[in-house]
């Protein structure tokens, strides 16, 4: 099987997609506390640690709500850019209120700055990944 054969094969493109995706969330999430808590950032380590797995979820639950596992590889148009930016947007919505409200009783507390500048750089992410594809 060529390359081009198996990168079509449907498995490998959305373990592909998800892989991606995942590392995406990860990276900008980490990008965003090194932004905010430059030179303390190992205090807030754990912070990252605990809360990264209640973003995947939420990243992964409106990334299926609004279809962005789909589609990466045909075109992205108008709509996939609104949906990607209400993906992400009520991600950072929802994990605001997660974190804010400590609904899974972790005992932390989490800045608005880091908030909002993963907002900007998952939206980034997301957008720039699936445009830079096709």
């Amino acid at each position: 099987m060529k390359l081009s054969q198996f990168i079509k094969f449907w498995p490998f493109r959305k373990i592909l997609i998800l892989s991606w995706y995942i590392f995406g969330v990860a990276l900008t999430y980490y990008l965003a506390f090194i932004l905010r808590f430059d030179d303390k950032l190992d205090v807030y380590m754990p912070t990252y640690t605990k809360t990264l797995p209640i973003l995947l979820g939420c990243t992964f639950a409106f990334g299926l709500l609004f279809r962005q596992f789909s589609g990466l590889w045909r075109y992205y148009s108008i709509d996939d850019l609104v949906k990607t930016f209400l993906s992400t947007s009520c991600t950072v919505v929802v994990f605001a209120v997660i974190t804010r409200f400590d609904l899974f009783s972790l005992n932390i507390s989490m800045s608005r700055t880091v908030l909002v500048a993963e907002w900007i750089l998952l939206t980034g992410w997301a957008t720039g990944s699936r445009a830079f594809i096709r």
